[in-house]
């Protein structure tokens, strides 16, 4: 499949029909620019795509330079084929991603609210992941820190720019790892008048589970996550919208998340060795809850989860 036609299966590209194009026409200048068209705009993505594949530009208009490719300065090779420099300044000028109307109140992130919607829904409408994903956060790289909500993440790989929960297929045997939800992390940037999230009732963290396996509900599949949702009341609300998380469970500071007796596990795992396993069962208001524990050689993995382990039979099954 061609890289163009695999971007429009995987892309909300009505929006980009509907919304994007048509405001970045009433944004250009009829007089000196001619008409987006939706060819010319995946030019523009392109070109954008490629500068994003290198390190070492730093100024953008060296992509256009007209003088002989370089091999240790400068691009690895010029754009001036596809698109002139000053259209693509005129089209980058013009960008425009919703059509919504500005609140009457301070929003920094409502110009990316309508499109995040949109890629939302289209993948709950449009895609099946497979039987386990996995709930995660992910870095959008900003190098500008007067960004909305710019911030610092030390431990990711690209430190810098806006942070998103996202959730991601992870069945490698039906194909690459898809991602089909994103949320972006507004913390304190997020206007009172919006109101609380959905299913913040239960609490932040646990809204957040709900809403990143909304696409996965009532379907048995699996959603695993590190230790920052590891929080028994969401592994057991996600358990009665019939999708089975787990989550690694390690201490937040002195103290254990709910339901887990971290400290009786260590104390008991103590004298055994390296690589036994079992399993804590709990019943929670009727429903199974377990905690899966191994020992290793300095601690105990332990993973919280509404099901079970795949028994000897099921496993060579």
């Amino acid at each position: 499949m061609y890289d163009s036609l695999f971007f429009q299966l995987w892309f909300p590209v009505i929006i980009l029909k509907d919304v994007v194009i048509p405001e970045m026409n009433a944004n250009l200048d009829s007089t000196k620019s001619q008409q987006l068209t939706m060819s010319g705009f995946f030019v523009f993505l392109g070109c954008i795509f490629f500068m994003a594949c290198f390190k070492g530009v730093s100024d953008r208009r060296k992509w256009w330079s007209s003088l002989p490719i370089h091999s240790f300065k400068g691009p690895p090779f010029c754009l001036n084929e596809y698109m002139p420099y000053l259209r693509f300044e005129d089209i980058m000028q013009a960008l425009c991603l919703t059509n919504h109307p500005y609140p009457p109140y301070a929003d920094c992130f409502h110009d990316a609210r309508q499109i995040i919607d949109e890629f939302n829904e289209h993948y709950m409408t449009n895609y099946i992941p497979g039987w386990i994903s996995c709930i995660d956060e992910s870095m959008s790289v900003w190098l500008n820190k007067f960004c909305p909500r710019w911030m610092c993440v030390p431990r990711k790989p690209h430190p810098f720019g806006n942070e998103y929960h996202t959730i991601c297929n992870g069945d490698l045997k039906i194909g690459t790892p898809i991602m089909f939800r994103v949320e972006l992390v507004e913390g304190k940037d997020r206007p009172p008048q919006l109101g609380r999230k959905e299913f913040e009732e239960h609490g932040k963290t646990v809204g957040l589970m709900l809403r990143m396996s909304k696409n996965l509900w009532n379907t048995g599949k699996v959603v695993t996550m590190d230790s920052g949702l590891s929080v028994s009341k969401g592994i057991l609300a996600m358990r009665e919208k019939g999708v089975f998380g787990q989550a690694l469970v390690k201490p937040r500071g002195r103290r254990w998340p709910v339901l887990v007796p971290g400290k009786y596990i260590d104390e008991y795992y103590q004298d055994k060795p390296i690589g036994y396993c079992k399993t804590l069962e709990q019943v929670v208001d009727g429903v199974k809850f377990f905690i899966h524990c191994q020992k290793e050689e300095t601690f105990v993995t332990k993973i919280m989860s509404c099901h079970g382990v795949l028994t000897r039979v099921e496993d060579l099954s």
